[in-house]
């Protein structure tokens, strides 16, 4: 751990629940957001300059950028909030982070019914009616968020 307590937590939940949205609220209210997904399109696309690039992008290279950017911020703001928009990568590059930052604050959960988030994507994809083919394709977008809130509470239980 870095040798402070620092604020942060994690903003889990279905596909197009409002996570980003609710993020950028927080971050209009001076909060740090770490967003995985966006770190991770980063680095993806700075491979491309490479002569070979990977086919994927390491949970490792996530995981080090986002302890980069929270040391950076820290540096700038000791007593900055830190909120993650999502989780990355395997339960190993998940714990660095834990590891890294400590026991989080709080996990929130999203979710919105069907028809919203539906709506939500067609308005984001820009299409006109929803299709078994989307149904297939987001029945594959997981959802770890229980799976997040057991580890977090076997990790560190029994730890005041």
């Amino acid at each position: 751990m870095m040798g402070q307590k620092i604020d942060y937590g994690f903003i889990t939940g279905k596909w197009l629940s409002g996570k980003t949205a609710i993020c950028k609220h927080f971050a209009n209210q001076g909060m740090t957001i770490i967003d995985p997904k966006l770190i991770h399109d980063e680095i993806k696309k700075s491979y491309e300059e490479l002569p070979e690039p990977p086919e994927t992008v390491p949970g490792e290279a996530i995981s080090d950028k986002i302890k980069e950017k929270i040391k950076k911020t820290l540096a700038a703001n000791p007593r900055a909030k830190i909120l993650f928009d999502s989780l990355h990568g395997n339960q190993a590059d998940f714990d660095s982070i834990l590891d890294f930052l400590g026991i989080p604050d709080y996990l929130v959960y999203l979710d919105a019914s069907e028809a919203a988030r539906k709506k939500r994507w067609l308005v984001r994809n820009e299409l006109e009616e929803w299709t078994e083919a989307l149904d297939e394709e987001v029945a594959n977008y997981p959802d770890n968020s229980q799976l997040l809130y057991e580890h977090i509470e076997n990790k560190y239980a029994g730890v005041p």
